[in-house]
Formats: structure tokens, C-alpha cells, sequence
């Protein structure tokens, strides 16, 4: 693969130099910086972004999707139409919804119109039209979860809204979002504190950002089940309530779990978001 960086691209943008602008759309697309391991010990998952191992990957990490994103950009403005297939693609299969996003904004510079594809999904999700989305249905579903995990935070509420009024593809994206955000969130907060890594020095400062930002997707992806009227739902609150109860009882004597976790209080948000599912389906 080509290496590209921020000088190389700013001077094939000047050039116009359109087939290395495509092949910059895929540069280190699903890569993946592990501070130590997965916490189940299996492969990484390159759709979920385990929590960076250094100051320098962070920085890294940053610069090749910022390089994959303004070449997306370019290549609308530039407007030659051999790049709507490559940006058709990177709309559909990018590990970042941020450059996905870009992509269809440069595919309608190019003349293209959303359709009921995936990109089209992507599209809708971008301009935050939730009603098309739901429209589109299970070809939605990928691309709102993407948007979920990756997109502006203000956005999740009407993320999971939508999710919620899609139906059952959509519970189970939900379900496998939680349990794989979960299982990640506690894993690694629980290997910072066994190591002994401070939340407010340092690295610890930009896990605990990371951790932050992952608390805060969890409490909405709670939310989002406990609109779904779903048994399922049910099932997969209880599962969460328990692996994180079970993880902040083992250790809870350890200060910087607390620090990391903040306490108890996401688990209070998954059982509050349980209650709330269980009278919705009460009363109906």
C-alpha cells in the first residue's frame, strides 16, 4: 500500500491528482490500537476501536482518517466521475462513519442521488433525516449504528429512537452493540487499574476521554433497548446489569476502577433504562 500523509495529500489535491486520491479513500482503513489486549483474549474487531496504547498511536490513528476524509472531500470538488464507484464504497464499507459522511457529500458534489443502498442510508443518516431512515428500514440499520458509536453525541437520542422504531434488525444491533461495547469498556478500564495507570495524568487522560465517551454511548444504547418494547431487550439489560455489577464488586476497592468507571453509575443507568422497558411493556 502506498503510505500517504497530510503534505503528500495537500499536493495531490493541488495536482488533481485523481487515481491517488482514490487509493488514499482505503489508506489504514480498520486499523486498530490496543493498549494491551482484547479482555476476552480473542481477535480485535476492527469496527470497535479498543482504547489507544500511546500518545503517538492516538495522533497517528487521527492523522489516517483525517487523510482518508479529505481526500474524499478532493475528489467531490475536483469532480471527475471516475471517483463515484471508490466513494459509493468508501460511503458503504469505511470503519469510520465521519468519512463515510464525507464521502456522500462528495458523491452529491459528483451528481449522485441517495438511493435505497446503504450509501443512501449513510447519506440520510448524515443530513439527519430520521424519518427517511426508518423508510429504508434493515438497510438503515448498519450505518445509524455506525453513526451511533462514531457520530456527533448530540445525534444518539435520535439515533436510538429511530433504531427503536425500525424493529427487530434493530434490537439486535443494539443488543450485540451493547454487549461489545460492554465487554470492551470493562476489560480495559479494569486492565488501566490493575496496571495502575492514573485517569488524571498523562495517558490516563486520554483513556479516561475514551472511557468517557464509551460510558456515555452505553447509557443511550440502554435507552435506545428501553424503547423497543423487545423481550429480548429484557434479556440483554439483565446480562449488562449483571457483567457490570460482577465487575464492580470484584473490584471495587480499587481506586482507580472507581475513577475510570465513575463509580456505579452506569450500571444505575442500565437498570433504570430495564424498569422503564419492562412497565412500557407492561402497559401494553
Amino acid at each position: 500500500m502506498a503510505k500517504f500523509n497530510r503534505e503528500k495529500v495537500k499536493k495531490l489535491i493541488e495536482k488533481r491528482k485523481v487515481k491517488s486520491l482514490i487509493k488514499a479513500l482505503t489508506y489504514m482503513r480498520g486499523e486498530t490500537f490496543v493498549w494491551d489486549k482484547p479482555p476476552s483474549g480473542g481477535k480485535l474487531n476492527p469496527n470497535y476501536h479498543i482504547v489507544m496504547g500511546n500518545l503517538k498511536g492516538h495522533k497517528e490513528y487521527v492523522e489516517h482518517y483525517g487523510i482518508r476524509m479529505r481526500a474524499a472531500e478532493a475528489l467531490g470538488e475536483i469532480g471527475d466521475k471516475r471517483a463515484v464507484e471508490p466513494l459509493i464504497e468508501a460511503a458503504e464499507n469505511d470503519n469510520l462513519f465521519s468519512v463515510r459522511a464525507i464521502a456522500t457529500e462528495a458523491l452529491e458534489k459528483l451528481g449522485w442521488q441517495p438511493d435505497n443502498s446503504v450509501a443512501g442510508a449513510v447519506y440520510w443518516a448524515n443530513k439527519a433525516n430520521w424519518d427517511k431512515c426508518v423508510e429504508l428500514g434493515d438497510v438503515a440499520v448498519e450505518p445509524l449504528i455506525q453513526d451511533f458509536v462514531w457520530g456527533a453525541p448530540s445525534n444518539r437520542v435520535y439515533i436510538g429512537k429511530t433504531l427503536a422504531k425500525i424493529g427487530s434488525s434493530a434490537v439486535e444491533a443494539l443488543i450485540e452493540n451493547l454487549n461489545k461495547w460492554l465487554s470492551e469498556y470493562l476489560g480495559m478500564v479494569s486492565l488501566a487499574a490493575m496496571k495502575g495507570i492514573d485517569p488524571m495524568k498523562g495517558l490516563g487522560v486520554l483513556m479516561l476521554e475514551s472511557f468517557s465517551g464509551m460510558s456515555g454511548l452505553l447509557k443511550i444504547n440502554a435507552w435506545a433497548l428501553s424503547w423497543t418494547d423487545d423481550k429480548r431487550a429484557v434479556e440483554a439489560l439483565n446480562k449488562a446489569i449483571v457483567n457490570f455489577n460482577n465487575a464492580f464488586s470484584s473490584l471495587k476497592s480499587n481506586a482507580l476502577f472507581m475513577g475510570y468507571t465513575r463509580a456505579e453509575f452506569l450500571g444505575k443507568e442500565f437498570e433504570e433504562s430495564l424498569e422503564k422497558l419492562k412497565k412500557s411493556m407492561a402497559g401494553n
